[in-house]
């Protein structure tokens, strides 16, 4: 589990809770002149951003790829691993970017030594567990920012409890531990399952607490016993089914995979791409094709996806680690 976070933090929601550091690079070609290591994050905008530090000869900072005038500026990927070799990263579909910051590290070499920080502009990120056999998935998790406003759609409820355990072992006299216990329980109405013969799957609002302040958040569900894991090209269709069906555009941010004890074993950070994205998911209007209210029409959501799914058959999926 993520230090510092409650399983509830990245089990339904994209663990983001700290920048993701790669302390040692893949050598490469493409990567700039000198570069040591990378990070990745989002901004409060939550977009994908990252950048590469390293050091250079000379004084003149100069990163960018020599092409003529009027090509296309090659791209490329950086991968590399974390300071502990725990997990491998990928950065996909980079550009240099601007240089974020520099200074002197050793002015009296000739040529002199400068380290920089130079901005990575990327489509996305990945990163996925490296020691031993890589567990199976038990479940997959895509996580898509500007949800329904009006949790009513989802006919289904769910009580979800979290439980915490706090042990300090001091040794002192009359302290020799402590030993504390919390939980804390909520719910209500929050996903709705569409089970059909070949795929099912299940759409779930995010919690109020969890995703960026300015969007409601959801994720859809699949797991082997469902009917398989889809491909990518799969899972963008039901995507754009439950986007039609919602009267709401979802933007894609990534998704997740999990073992059975509940570790997230491999995640997929995306870049939304999307102009004026806070305001889109902070606008309420919702132009939805059909009823989809579980208190006005039977089955929320779940009706007119399932409708939609046998006219449109959802094809029984290979799972992949």
């Amino acid at each position: 589990m993520p230090h510092g976070q409650s399983l509830a933090s990245y089990i339904e929601w994209e663990d983001f809770g700290h920048n993701w550091e790669i302390s040692t690079l893949e050598p490469s070609e493409s990567l700039p002149q000198g570069a040591e290591k990378a990070e990745v994050w989002r901004n409060e905008n939550y977009e994908l951003k990252a950048k590469v530090s390293g050091t250079i000869e000379g004084s003149h900072i100069d990163l960018l790829p020599k092409v003529e005038a009027g090509s296309l500026i090659p791209l490329f990927e950086v991968k590399g691993s974390d300071e502990y070799g725990i997990c491998d990263y990928e950065i996909g579909s980079c550009a240099v970017g601007n240089v974020l910051s520099s200074e002197w590290k050793d002015q009296t070499s000739d040529p002199p030594i400068v380290g920089y920080e130079v901005e990575l502009y990327c489509s996305g990120a990945r990163w996925i567990v490296r020691h031993g056999d890589l567990p199976k998935t038990e479940w997959l998790s895509e996580w898509y920012l500007n949800g329904p406003h009006r949790p009513e759609m989802y006919p289904r409820g769910s009580v979800t409890e979290l439980t915490e355990r706090y042990k300090r072992e001091r040794k002192l006299p009359g302290n020799e531990e402590d030993i504390f216990e919390g939980s804390k329980q909520w719910g209500g109405a929050g996903f709705g399952f569409v089970e059909t013969d070949g795929l099912s799957f299940l759409v779930q609002h995010t919690p109020r607490d969890l995703g960026p302040s300015w969007s409601k958040s959801l994720s859809i569900e699949y797991r082997p016993v469902w009917g398989g894991i889809p491909e990518s090209n799969i899972r963008e269709a039901i995507a754009a089914i439950t986007s039609f069906l919602m009267g709401r555009e979802l933007v894609n941010v990534g998704h997740t995979r999990f073992a059975a004890d509940g570790r997230s074993i491999s995640q997929v950070a995306l870049d939304p791409r999307k102009d004026n994205l806070v305001s889109l998911c902070q606008r309420e209007a919702a132009l939805r094709p059909v009823e989809t209210d579980a208190l006005r029409s039977f089955g929320g959501i779940e009706s007119p996806l399932l409708l939609s799914s046998q006219n449109d058959p959802l094809p029984r999926s290979s799972t992949k680690p």
